[in-house]
């Protein structure tokens, strides 16, 4: 083979390396995905953005430090010393490689899409009972919101449409984006979220939930007032199924004599 159709076969591709391991990934989710593994056992990860020295021993603090702090990071933020570019050879790069590499894409989008889902889930849950709001205020809130999210939608599609027109791309590539932008919109929650009953649902499977018991009141004067209770036991039993709060007991931080650094340092807890 020529020296020029070696290279026209050939692209580089740039992958990060993980500072923990030295495992190399191929994209920053691919990089969330693989700290989820350390931090579920119990290994601190730190950000690989350049001039960020944060470490974090639990992944959903290190999930939320990248949406705020790095929002629109790219591999050009990355640090130099966690890249390393690699050459691929398309001759090479068989159809069953592509298949997975697209199978693994499908399954990121999925699992944001599933996120998604999850966060805006927790925002109507947070209204109903943090901030003690009626059901009817909250699906008025969820149809306004649907409103906002469907106009917002639409003026995405008319910006590329637009875009596709400029650079005189085809109108199959025009519809891929639509679906692209509906992916991560509103779109992909309507159909759990909608109303009242599906909501309830939604949190008491995706959530960990402990159904209250009810009990009667009993005494002589043939009191029929009611209350209910819900159990210490099986609320700690759900909330140590969370592989992060069940790595943090596990696995906890090291403490120094004379400092309280948590609230496992206090007497009470010990």
């Amino acid at each position: 083979m020529l020296m020029s159709d070696k290279w026209e076969n050939s692209s580089l591709r740039t992958e990060i390396l993980c500072s923990v391991c030295n495992a190399a990934v191929h994209s920053l989710q691919g990089l969330s995905s693989h700290y989820k593994e350390h931090c579920t056992d119990g290994v601190s990860v730190p950000c690989v953005v350049r001039h960020c020295r944060k470490t974090f021993s639990v992944y959903s603090s290190y999930t939320s430090h990248m949406s705020r702090s790095h929002k629109n990071v790219s591999l050009c933020h990355i640090r130099d010393e966690l890249k390393r570019q690699e050459t691929v050879d398309y001759q090479s790069y068989d159809s069953e490689s592509a298949l997975d590499v697209t199978s693994n894409v499908e399954l990121e989008e999925i699992s944001d899409m599933r996120s998604m889902t999850k966060n805006i889930a927790l925002l109507f849950m947070k209204l109903k009972a943090q901030y003690c709001l009626p059901d009817s205020i909250v699906q008025a809130i969820v149809s306004d919101f649907s409103d906002v999210c469907d106009v917002s939608s639409s003026m995405i599609k008319q910006r590329i449409r637009h875009l596709c027109c400029s650079y005189n791309l085809p109108p199959t590539a025009c519809a891929e984006f639509d679906d692209a932008a509906d992916c991560f919109s509103w779109n992909s929650a309507r159909t759990e979220l909608s109303s009242d009953w599906k909501r309830n649902s939604y949190y008491r499977r995706e959530f960990p939930y402990v159904a209250p018991c009810e009990y009667k009141f009993v005494d002589e004067c043939k009191n029929t007032d009611v209350y209910q209770y819900v159990s210490i036991i099986d609320t700690l039993k759900a909330v140590l199924q969370n592989e992060e709060v069940h790595a943090q007991v596990l696995n906890p931080c090291e403490t120094a004599e004379g400092h309280l650094r948590t609230f496992r340092d206090g007497t009470l807890y010990k």
